[in-house]
């Protein structure tokens, strides 16, 4: 199992069109073969008046599936952001590997 967490930040003057237009995206991205589910996550964050904090954590079922929508899509859904909001967010993204799980 990984995780591909995708960081962003963006600018408050937008932040309701962008998290509509994130639900859509998501839903694009569960479509992929392997994407499992994904969670979107607002970070309490109090001195950026500027920006809003998110996290979106795709759960993916293997390495591969994610080495697959990265060579042949991600490209192009990255470009329908960027065309949609120009200069409006800024994105980081983190893959990780799950070792352990604990309940």
């Amino acid at each position: 199992m990984v995780i591909y967490e995708v960081n962003i930040i963006v600018a408050v003057d937008v932040f309701p069109q962008y998290t509509d237009w994130l639900k859509l995206h998501i839903r694009k991205m569960l479509a992929f073969p392997g994407f499992l589910r994904a969670q979107t996550m607002l970070e309490e964050k109090e001195n950026d008046a500027l920006n809003r904090h998110l996290t979106v954590q795709y759960e993916v079922q293997s390495l591969e599936f994610l080495n697959d929508y990265m060579e042949n899509h991600a490209e192009k859904l990255r470009q329908e952001g960027l065309a949609t909001f120009p200069g409006k967010f800024t994105i980081t993204r983190r893959i990780f590997q799950i070792l352990n799980v604990c309940r």
